[in-house]
């Protein structure tokens, strides 16, 4: 796709054009993609990024980059952006040509499952129970369990607001299920947004009502318990344990073999076998020294802080 092919109507005033073949914020690892930039701030770290090969911005920002193959300026550039990619999803085969859906003989779907006419792989000897909802763009492997009412390739939470409009932002990405892995009673597993897969590794576990955002990565035999939520582009490593409750912020990573105890809050990544606690979560050990040191002072003293 060229910035050339984008509808008139979006208003663009094509400065470079240049061919696209993701769509991207400034951290996804994608090739040749296009992002955009609203504000001078943002200007050093799109310069930063990697893979950008066209930029939308507005016209006073057009001099910062010179050296961008693509080149195209709006005065809403974040508002374009969400337009273009809702044009590319629903309106073009930018995503690819979907593809009939493909049931293995051998899996068991519940008669009140919904299942997408287009883009759906269910492996061998899977199970999908009743009221589940499989959307496009889903991978099931083999061996795959996936509990009454969950839903598989819903659209995450990624808004915007731009004035007293708030845009969604479609999503073209998908759904990987990897083998022997299985999804308790209605967990929620969202796809991916640009061209990109969410993926549940091999023998993990998705617990009862959890979670789990757009472009999120869980290892083989992972764990996330009941309730649990795991947002946008955060990567858990193998053998890791989220509890039940625990809240995971977007863009970290929750390194292997990692517990993360019941209820906590993560705004960090956690390195590899560490036991965090608490809200906002903290090292299991300090956060269990700190307790005892407030339950071992006087009634009558204040803790200093």
């Amino acid at each position: 796709m060229k910035l050339s092919e984008l509808p008139e109507d979006l208003g663009l005033a094509i400065v470079r054009d240049a061919e696209f073949h993701n769509l991207g914020f400034f951290f996804d690892d994608l090739e040749n993609k296009l992002a955009f930039v609203e504000a001078f701030r943002f200007v050093p770290p799109a310069r930063k990024a990697k893979g950008i090969c066209a930029i939308l911005c507005p016209p006073e920002l057009a001099s910062s980059f010179s050296q961008v193959q693509g080149l195209a300026t709006t005065a809403e550039p974040r508002r374009v952006f969400f337009l273009v990619q809702k044009f590319l999803v629903e309106r073009t085969r930018f995503y690819g040509a979907p593809l009939v859906t493909e049931i293995h003989p051998s899996a068991r779907i519940h008669p009140r499952a919904w299942i997408a006419e287009q883009g759906v792989r269910i492996g061998p000897d899977s199970v999908v129970e009743a009221n589940v909802v499989i959307d496009h763009a889903v991978i099931v492997g083999s061996h795959v369990r996936i509990g009454a009412g969950s839903v598989i390739g819903a659209e995450g939470f990624q808004p915007a607001r731009l004035g007293h409009e708030v845009l969604q932002m479609a999503h073209g990405g998908g759904v990987k299920i990897e083998d022997h892995a299985e999804i308790f009673a209605n967990a929620v597993v969202a796809r991916g947004v640009f061209r990109q897969s969410t993926t549940i590794g091999e023998y993990a576990r998705v617990g009862n009502g959890a979670f789990i955002s757009h472009n999120v990565q869980i290892g083989k035999r992972s764990f996330v318990g009941h309730n649990a939520v795991v947002n946008g582009n955060t990567v858990v490593g193998d053998d890791a344990w989220i509890g039940p409750n625990a809240t995971i912020a977007n863009l970290l990573r929750i390194g292997e073999r990692a517990t993360v105890t019941l209820g906590a809050t993560v705004i960090e990544s956690v390195v590899p076998g560490a036991r965090v606690t608490g809200m906002t979560a903290l090292p299991h050990r300090r956060l269990l020294r700190h307790i005892a040191s407030i339950a071992s002072r006087p009634a009558n003293q204040s803790p200093t802080c």
